[in-house]
């Protein structure tokens, strides 16, 4: 399935050459002439071509492309950043989409931001963080209050964030103060990031819209962040009992959560009880509380299952069904799946993160494991280590648009075992990598 998306990306990567060929001559503002912009688009074509395609030859391929500083340039870049799930290759057009400096390119990226692909819109989002002027503020700003997409205003709020000159602060806060305002209804992902967003300009953090109008309507005048930033870098995310679920004791704070659980053979293992914890089998313990979840879900949550081994399995299909809203049929549904659950096989984390994300509606990931990743030797016809470098960074470009946060939950007996040093390192980066935290139980 790998294999056929990147090919399939690939040629719609190739596409966006057909329309560029019709170019007639070189836009005023581009540095490169029609022969030397020749010879960049076909470095692109041969690093799309290879099967699987060159990833490090067509980062390296980007930047050359970057060159010409043009319209032309940012059209194709966009189109290579949207349509490659590859970290090494986003990190390329990122960088060469910030270090954008004349003016025909910068203007084009600030009037394509309500561009009608969502993800066009994230990609400038980020972009525009490092373009001065008021200009470039604005169009974030814009997507920040008209659009609908979640990920798309998680990425202005974020780029927001990272403004934090006196002008883009007095243009940005009270734009983000309203939308706080708006998103503590839900109290969702998106609230999260625009709470953390008014911390990066001001170093403050207050809890509820109301005090920071209070703050701004104070300080807002003469606010510069130069001068006056407060010490604070984290935003607190206090919310009542009732307002998130908890798993293992822990608040997920999300209205679209997609729970991937661990099901291999490790997790008929029995572990001994240790303070309030009761012990006992793994995949009992995790069926019990993953059940108590679903049970205490609020009706606004939307939410799906996938339990993996060395196969995957899924309450609702991601790519199909996507999320499934927590009524009280769908909730009865989701139980009897969990119930029905069994531990046997090998750990392929890799596969039901994979799927996980087939779910274009997630925005939480809440991922228990208590085993290392796995994966099928096909010429030793063995089961072997899987590298976590190889999936942390397939989890970049799979989350290199959409900012899905990733919990991580693994056993605690695991701290005192050596040879689990691996799988803990793993989780913890997996969370920290992807916004979220890791948990022991």
């Amino acid at each position: 399935m790998r294999m056929s998306r990147s090919i399939a990306t690939s040629v719609l990567v190739l596409c966006a050459f057909a329309v560029l060929a019709f170019v007639a001559a070189p836009p005023a503002a581009a540095k490169l002439d029609e022969k030397e912009w020749k010879a960049a688009e076909g470095e692109l074509k041969r690093a799309l071509a290879t099967n699987p395609p060159d990833y490090s030859a067509l980062a390296s391929a980007v930047k050359g492309v970057a060159a010409d500083q043009s319209k032309r340039a940012v059209d194709l870049l966009l189109k290579i950043g949207a349509g490659l799930d590859n970290a090494e290759v986003f990190d390329a057009v990122r960088e060469s989409l910030q270090g954008m400096h004349e003016k025909e390119a910068l203007d084009y990226m600030i009037d394509s931001a309500d561009a009608s692909d969502w993800r066009i819109r994230v990609i400038l989002c980020d972009a525009l963080s490092k373009v001065e002027g008021d200009g470039a503020t604005k169009a974030i700003v814009g997507r920040l209050q008209k659009d609908k997409v979640g990920y798309v205003i998680s990425a202005a709020a974020k780029s927001l964030g990272k403004r934090r000159d006196k002008a883009s602060a007095q243009i940005a806060m009270p734009a983000l103060i309203e939308k706080l305002a708006e998103l503590e209804k839900s109290k969702d992902v998106t609230w999260i990031d625009v709470k953390q967003a008014l911390t990066d300009i001001t170093g403050e953090d207050f809890a509820t819209s109301s005090e920071w109008r209070d703050f701004w309507k104070a300080r807002g005048g003469d606010f510069d962040p130069a001068a006056d930033r407060g010490s604070k870098e984290e935003s607190s995310t206090v919310v009542r009992e009732d307002e998130a679920p908890k798993f293992f004791k822990e608040k997920i704070i999300s209205k679209r959560i997609m729970f991937v659980i661990d099901t291999s053979g490790s997790m008929e293992e029995q572990d001994p009880a240790v303070g309030d914890s009761p012990g006992g089998k793994r995949i009992e313990r995790v069926k019990s509380e993953l059940i108590r979840v679903v049970k205490e879900l609020k009706s606004d949550v939307q939410f799906n299952i996938v339990a993996y081994s060395h196969q995957i399995k899924f309450w609702k299909d991601p790519k199909k069904a996507g999320l499934q809203k927590a009524t009280p049929e769908g909730k009865a549904d989701a139980i009897k799946f969990v119930s029905a659950l069994k531990a046997d096989g090998a750990t392929h984390t890799d596969e039901a993160l994979v799927k996980a994300f087939e779910s274009i509606e997630i925005n939480t990931i809440v991922l228990l494991s208590d085993g290392a990743p796995t994966k099928y030797n096909a010429q030793t016809n063995q089961m072997e280590p899987n590298p976590p470098e190889k999936i942390l960074e397939q989890v970049k470009g799979l989350n290199r648009l959409r900012g899905v946060k990733i919990h991580t939950f693994c056993f605690k007996v695991f701290e005192k075992m050596g040879g689990a040093e691996p799988l803990l390192d793993f989780m913890k980066r997996l969370a920290e990598e992807n916004g979220g935290k890791m948990t022991l139980i």
